[in-house]
């Protein structure tokens, strides 16, 4: 009976690896999004006017988006101790900058950072406090929510739960995703999309013992190897999803990313309502290809936002005119093996 079990679950399991990888060649293909959209990408050695003239054109996009919902503002802070990897606060002061220029109500700035240490501490430690005497917001960390369990996979690409900060999940919630150009040990390059989707799942401190289990949630997004973590990303990116993106590409990150690269002098900005256009074109300033990120290949291929380039309306500069090629993390052959079809989807 239980060699029965054993083979019968091995074949589950290799009939489920076989029907995602399937799947993953053109999933939601029917869907792809036929509709233009903009992307605003400006250049400039001042960080602050850079990003607030990157934003700008979508001015009336935002003040009409907002209309009824709280507005957040998601920056990127991984962890502490390392100010590269984190939005730098004077991004944050040109989008508060506009935001106050269409609305008089409370900014949120949330985060749900890795870091043991805690959001507020990386809120503190990276210049972000003065901000709440020069504008009308307020800080919140974003581990402290209540949570919702979905389902993705796990290193045997069987069903696994995670725990999703309830927030995400809210329709009444304005999201702006804030990030910067940086190479990646998983996702080979990453801007606004990743920053919404991994800050999703719910970290919580250690040192609580209410909440042990909720501790691993984001490394759970990672089994599977490069196949599986592509596949949770698209999973997860389904139901999470910023309503605009900003990237602020003054310095960037290259080789081992996304804590311990080296700085990348870029003086550019993005911005658009469009995820998948905007961290497409991002890529392309990194000299990183699109077609090599799974993911995204897969949520614009099921409409979630548009991906051919064809159809990205650059209302500035053309991404092509401000490319400077990143040295790619040292996984980079690892991270690609999600072409593969699932064959190492379990290292």
């Amino acid at each position: 009976m239980q060699q029965s079990r054993r083979c019968f679950m091995q074949h589950l399991t290799a009939a489920t690896a076989g029907m995602m990888a399937a799947s993953y060649a053109k999933p939601g293909a029917a869907e792809v999004l036929e509709s233009r959209t903009p992307v605003n990408l400006v250049s400039g050695t001042d960080r602050r006017e850079a990003v607030y003239n990157a934003i700008k054109p979508f001015k009336s996009t935002i003040e009409k988006g907002i209309q009824g919902k709280r507005v957040f503002v998601k920056p990127n802070n991984v962890y502490d101790g390392v100010p590269l990897c984190a939005t730098h606060p004077d991004a944050i002061r040109a989008v508060l900058d506009l935001l106050g220029e269409i609305t008089d109500q409370q900014i949120t700035v949330a985060e749900s950072t890795v870091s043991p240490k805690g959001t507020m501490y990386t809120f503190d430690e990276y210049g972000y406090m003065p901000l709440e005497r020069e504008y009308n917001i307020k800080f919140y960390d974003l581990n402290t929510s209540t949570s919702s369990t979905k389902w993705i996979h796990d290193q045997k690409l069987m069903p696994v739960s995670i725990e999703i900060i309830d927030d995400f999940l809210m329709p009444d919630i304005y999201w702006i995703s804030m990030a910067m150009p940086k190479t990646h040990d998983s996702a080979i390059g990453t801007a606004g999309y990743k920053n919404m989707i991994m800050g999703s799942p719910i970290n919580v401190a250690s040192t609580d013992p209410r909440f042990i289990r909720n501790q691993y949630e984001k490394g759970k997004m990672h089994a599977g190897g490069s196949l599986g973590f592509n596949w949770n990303m698209f999973e997860i990116g389904r139901i999470v999803r910023p309503d605009f993106v900003v990237i602020d590409g003054h310095m960037g990150m290259e080789g081992p990313g996304p804590i311990r690269g080296t700085a990348v002098e870029h003086n550019i900005a993005l911005a658009g309502p469009d995820v998948i256009a905007v961290d497409r074109s991002t890529l392309e300033c990194m000299g990183i290809a699109y077609e090599d990120v799974g993911y995204l290949q897969w949520c614009a291929n099921a409409g979630i936002g548009q991906g051919n380039r064809d159809l990205i309306d650059y209302i500035g500069a053309d991404p092509a005119d401000h490319v400077i090629v990143y040295k790619s993390h040292p996984n980079l052959e690892r991270e690609l093996e999600w072409k593969l079809g699932g064959a190492k989807a379990e290292g």
